[in-house]
């Protein structure tokens, strides 16, 4: 992780609106953001029309591109995978979430493409947790709110 990484551009493709709102939800804690892009499917559209969005976003990423998607085995995710099967520089991960976005446009440009992907997925897995748990936990541990009051 030296930092001599091109800036990896990002593609989140979803079900509805859920790429579109997390980005929204990084500009409240990132700040606006270069090579972040959004692809929703909509109820009523084609695979087809969905595909060829896909691929004049592709075009305008270049090289080096993380797809982001919604749901492993859904129709945004398997449309990536189809389309980006022939382009060695383009992967897809399932199962976005706002942490691994937010990672993502932290440090981006430190890692090679691949190896971006698997701390991302890192990044998702640790970050879904028992919140309630952990809460209750801090408070019989150390007896005070302070922490939860912002």
């Amino acid at each position: 992780r030296d930092g001599t990484y091109g800036m990896i551009q990002l593609i989140l493709v979803s079900h509805g609106q859920l790429g579109l709102a997390l980005i929204e939800a990084s500009q409240l804690l990132y700040g606006q953001a270069q090579g972040l892009y959004s692809l929703s499917l909509s109820p009523d559209q084609s695979t087809s029309t969905f595909q060829k969005n896909l691929q004049s976003i592709i075009q305008r990423t270049g090289s080096q591109t993380l797809i982001m998607t919604d749901l492993e085995g859904g129709t945004p995710c398997n449309q990536s995978l189809l389309g980006t099967m022939n382009q060695p520089d383009v992967l897809v991960l399932s199962g976005m979430n706002l942490p691994m976005l937010l990672e993502a446009l932290n440090c981006r440009h430190e890692y090679a493409l691949p190896e971006l992907a698997r701390h991302l997925l890192d990044v998702g897995k640790t970050n879904i947790l028992n919140s309630t748990l952990r809460f209750q936990e801090k408070l019989k541990d150390e007896g005070e709110l302070d922490d939860f009051m912002n």
